[in-house]
């Protein structure tokens, strides 16, 4: 036997050069079967470890998200916020999954029933909510190296001075000009500030969505290999599989050749037997047929010899004789013809 490694995974196999009995060509097909799903398996682990993968990258996301849409929200932006989500494909069970939108036909409840749904349905609403919070501050958390301090915002609104809009500004007093001089400090200021908080924002998004667009190209990086692992490994599978497929032949065509050469045999048997029988019936027929020719022989001696002696005896009566000879070979006839 030789040792074949598939993936670290070594497997007893015979030679190709070995595999000459039925035996050992079955015993074949079932060692390169459980190759095929040795691989099959290894494969399928790491696809389930990449849909994993792929679920917790989704959750982080989504709570990235989070922080996005506040950020959105402040900056009155009307962005669309990247939202990567699992397809049907990758989530076979959906299939037996039936949606309450599938149904077009109303459900009776009961007033009981009825009122447990609402119950439930409130309860399912409060448990959103908080959980909304609780990715809101995760998000936040992650950002800030788990060190999240809540800030309560607080809208400073900057009012324009009262006179400034009912008064001509030639008229007013030194108090009211060192009023709006003050009010303009305090809205460039704020404008200021608001610029300030806006660029902040603008680079935290940009920094969330580089982390988003990271980790999503990671994952691509991750299935192109993972593709790459799947095409290596089909090519192996239908390697093991022709394999299989062909000693599969090899034991059909070995007992189709076996059936025939039984059947072959068993025709050169009875061939041969009636060749023996043919052989004792021609020896036999020869015999009777020397026996025949001895017998005819014997006949036309007889014949020369009867003939002979009959001329002898009617010498006198020669003008008849041909007619005599005649009658008496007719007689002849008539008497085998009787035996």
């Amino acid at each position: 036997r030789r040792v074949l490694g598939v993936d670290e995974t070594p497997t007893s196999l015979y030679s190709p050069y070995e595999e000459y009995t039925r035996a050992r060509a079955i015993i074949q097909m079932q060692l390169l079967m459980g190759e095929v799903f040795s691989l099959q398996n290894r494969f399928n682990q790491k696809h389930k470890s990449m849909l994993g993968r792929k679920k917790a990258e989704i959750i982080k996301i989504a709570e990235r998200n989070q922080r996005i849409s506040q950020i959105i929200t402040d900056l009155e932006s009307n962005e669309e916020v990247f939202s990567p989500a699992l397809v049907t494909s990758e989530i076979p069970e959906r299939i037996l999954e039936v949606k309450d939108e599938e149904i077009t036909v109303e459900k009776y409840l009961s007033p009981e029933e009825r009122k447990k749904v609402e119950e439930a349905r409130l309860e399912a609403e409060r448990r959103r909510r908080e959980q909304e919070d609780d990715a809101v501050e995760r998000g936040l958390k992650a950002m800030m190296d788990g060190k999240l301090e809540r800030e309560d915002v607080v809208v400073v609104k900057i009012l324009k001075p009262e006179f400034s809009e009912t008064k001509p500004q030639e008229e007013w007093s030194d108090e009211e000009i060192k009023i709006y001089k003050e009010y303009e400090l305090k809205l460039r200021k704020k404008l200021e500030e608001d610029e300030k908080k806006k660029k902040q924002l603008e680079a935290e998004l940009k920094n969330i969505k580089k982390e988003n667009t990271d980790t999503a190209q990671a994952y691509d990086v991750s299935m192109a290999d993972l593709l790459a692992v799947k095409l290596d490994t089909d090519q192996k599978i239908y390697e093991l599989e022709l394999r299989i497929i062909k000693l599969a032949q090899y034991i059909l065509q070995r007992e189709e050749a076996e059936t025939k050469e039984i059947k072959l045999q068993a025709l050169l048997e009875e061939t041969t037997h009636k060749s023996a029988k043919s052989t004792q019936q021609v020896v036999e027929y020869r015999r009777e047929l020397d026996a025949k020719n001895e017998q005819h022989q014997s006949y036309i001696a007889d014949e020369k010899t009867t003939d002979k002696k009959f001329r002898q005896a009617f010498q006198e009566a020669e003008e008849y004789i041909e007619v005599l000879l005649k009658l008496l070979k007719k007689k002849k006839k008539k008497k085998k013809k009787k035996y």
